[in-house]
């Protein structure tokens, strides 16, 4: 049994406490040894903890740190415990008199008080300031302006009803329901409306609503709904106010992770959510979420690429999931495919709305298929399509397909299965090369397979030297098809060459 802890098994903040060096910890509690007897790290951790009779762990105090533990994590409490301590937020007085979460009255106030310090935004709700927008607590008097917004067709069909009430009859209700954001949900803490104020005419064009409350198991994530008028859904207004829900969620609410809808149609706020960190991910029973994480996990063989689609980048590349508004730069890498990428082609949709499409439309119909087919075919999990960008034009060059499917052929089980399509001006050994060394290294983990393999033309002698270079070698095998239908061509890599490559560069 741990007898010196961070937080104790009861609940104690004995990182914090004063009698810290002198005590002799948990060993003989009776706390302690309850938890040790039903295998938990603790009463936060425990399924009968609500009704249990020991009376350490009720305190006022103790319950507050259990029940955020339980909620947050105790990680997450010990991080704002520590942060407070820091800000002057005293666990107890030198003198061990009471401290400053003692002193309140409710386990909800000791709740906000880890959660936010001194800063509790549902006390002084922050204003933030970018360069076109001041966002504030929405006010009474914005309900005139919110109407442009708010009785606007087009605005209304994007909004996240999600977890919502039926729509409201704006012209009319707009001031009630204002009222209703400020005397019963900011009010009870449920979340803050804030107006999103253009500076330059001083009008209200819209709300942001913040809130971090339980959604699915995961109550460290913030929802974020952003509505805002026609006129400002674009690319250049949206990137600021998503940067500021980035300071909003991780700054003020400490929150490691923000969901926010948004219908792939909507480039202009999908090209936003790119720029600010956010990546497309999959909830059972939601659809078209954008997450956007505090720091990014480290990409394991845990992470599942079809959960949320890892970013990997290195100093001229950056690959990641590929995006309705990529269409533009992609059309040439399609509609004037080099070899490589009619090779590539192979047991693929071609023509219009494939590989040789000659039109915008044709490509983002493609890239809606790419992303349809990651985004809802959950239980299929097809494929993973990134876009390659490169980081000095921050345009997207090219597209990388990678799945491992099982074949009639078993040299390709556990087989990673990867298309590298590239504009005719990166078909050259050195930028391959770069952007299969970001790729590489974390693939075998991320898809969990042994092998790595492609299909490469004859003729494409810039794409082979790189290949080689990597580790790849040619094989006679070929990919069968569940019809008989079989392809060949292919170069392989083996999971133990690439890793030991990796390790000599």
């Amino acid at each position: 049994m741990e007898t010196k802890k961070e937080i104790g098994y009861c609940g104690l903040a004995c990182m914090l406490c004063s009698s810290r060096e002198g005590c002799p910890g948990c060993g003989d509690c009776s706390v302690a040894k309850c938890a040790a007897s039903k295998g938990v790290d603790g009463c936060y951790a425990c399924p009968e903890y609500d009704a249990c009779a020991e009376e350490m762990p009720h305190g006022k105090r103790s319950r507050a740190f259990n029940r955020y533990a339980r909620e947050f994590g105790k990680q997450a409490l010990i991080e704002r415990l520590s942060a407070n301590a820091e800000n002057g937020i005293t666990y107890h007085k030198p003198d061990k008199t009471a401290g400053d979460y003692d002193v309140l009255e409710t386990e909800d106030e000791i709740m906000r008080l880890i959660q936010f310090g001194r800063d509790d935004p549902y006390v002084k709700c922050p204003v933030f300031d970018s360069e076109h927008f001041t966002v504030r607590l929405i006010e009474e008097n914005d309900a005139e302006d919110l109407l442009i917004c708010y009785c606007d067709p087009d605005v209304q069909r994007i909004f996240n009803k999600d977890g919502c009430p039926p729509a409201p009859d704006w012209a009319n209700e707009m001031p009630s329901v204002i009222r209703g954001w400020l005397d019963k949900d900011y009010a009870n803490g449920y979340f803050i409306r804030f107006s999103v104020v253009d500076k330059q005419s001083g009008k209200a064009v819209g709300t942001m609503e913040v809130f971090d409350k339980k959604y699915e198991t995961e109550r460290t994530t913030g929802i974020l709904r952003l509505d805002i008028a026609s006129a400002y859904e674009k690319a250049q207004y949206l990137t600021e106010l998503f940067n500021t829900a980035n300071a909003i969620f991780f700054d003020v609410f400490h929150s490691e992770k923000i969901l926010h809808q948004a219908f792939p149609e909507l480039t202009e706020r999908t090209a936003a959510l790119t720029e600010t960190g956010f990546c497309p991910v999959k909830l059972r029973g939601h659809r078209h979420y954008w997450a956007n994480e505090k720091e990014p996990a480290n990409i394991s063989s845990s992470q599942d690429p079809y959960d949320r689609c890892p970013v990997l980048e290195n100093e001229n590349f950056l690959l990641r999931l590929v995006a309705p508004e990529d269409a533009e730069d992609l059309l040439p890498c399609y509609s004037q495919p080099t070899d490589s990428v009619t090779t590539n082609s192979f047991n693929c949709i071609t023509g219009e709305g494939g590989y040789g499409t000659q039109t915008l439309d044709g490509m983002k119909k493609f890239i809606h298929f790419w992303l349809d087919d990651y985004l809802d075919d959950y239980a299929d999990r097809h494929f993973v399509r990134w876009s390659v960008v490169d980081k000095h034009t921050r345009k997207a060059v090219g597209t990388i397909e990678l799945f491992s499917n099982p074949s009639e052929n078993v040299f390709f089980n556990n087989n990673g299965i990867l298309r590298l399509d590239l504009l005719a001006g990166y078909e050259r050994t050195a930028a391959i090369d770069d952007i299969l060394s970001v790729l590489l290294p974390d693939a075998f983990e991320i898809f969990g397979c042994a092998k790595m393999t492609t299909k490469v033309s004859p003729a494409a002698a810039e794409r082979i030297a790189a290949l080689q270079a990597h580790g790849f070698k040619p094989t006679d095998e070929r990919l069968v098809r569940r019809d008989g239908v079989y392809f060949d061509g292919f170069w392989v890599l083996e999971k133990g060459i690439a890793v030991r490559l990796s390790r000599m560069v």
